[in-house]
């Protein structure tokens, strides 16, 4: 029987820093992909939902709806609120705004 070898009996001698054959290459990166277009039009619908059927009141969703209107506003977003919609209504302002963005960016924006 051949006597084992320290390299072979233990795996903790291995430097795995310097173990790499090939050199670390960084991926490439399109700087123009990176750039946020402002020009285009921007909007935000938020569903505030306060009132639950089966549920409690929920409480702070006044705050968190004036906090994204904040932000959202300042990056020059058009903001929507709808309060306490059915799941009916929503479906109806969901398939309003799908056809307004068909209809009006495909055919109506300056980029075609």
């Amino acid at each position: 029987m051949e006597p084992e070898s320290t390299t072979d009996g233990s795996p903790m001698n291995q430097n795995p820093s310097n173990s790499r054959t090939t050199p670390f290459e960084l991926p490439e990166i399109n700087m123009d992909l990176l750039y946020y277009d402002t020009s285009k039009l921007r909007y935000l619908l938020v569903f505030n939902q306060v009132k639950f059927s089966k549920l409690s009141f929920l409480i702070g969703t006044n705050e968190d709806v004036e906090a994204l209107n904040a932000v959202f506003s300042s990056l020059k977003f058009e903001v929507t609120v709808y309060d306490d919609l059915s799941r009916v209504q929503i479906m109806e302002v969901v398939k309003a705004c799908k056809f307004f963005f068909i209809y009006c960016c495909k055919y109506a924006s300056p980029s075609g």
